[in-house]
């Protein structure tokens, strides 16, 4: 878990995939792409907030 500096709650940071993009260049690209996505999603993507979609985290509760 982790606490979100813009909706100040405790989160638990996800990696979202934009579903519709994902069908549209596998279907143009005949799904080429999709070993360039894998590897950015794995390794670059960061994750964000699942209720605001920031991506500003802190590893506690601030306390203060």
């Amino acid at each position: 878990m982790k606490y979100c500096n813009y909706c100040h709650r405790m989160i638990k940071p996800e990696k979202k995939v934009n579903y519709f993009i994902l069908l549209l260049l596998t279907f143009f690209t005949g799904g080429t792409w999709l070993f360039f996505y894998a590897i950015y999603y794995f390794l670059f993507k960061d994750p964000v907030c699942p209720i605001c979609g920031g991506k500003s985290f802190l590893d506690y509760e601030p306390r203060g």
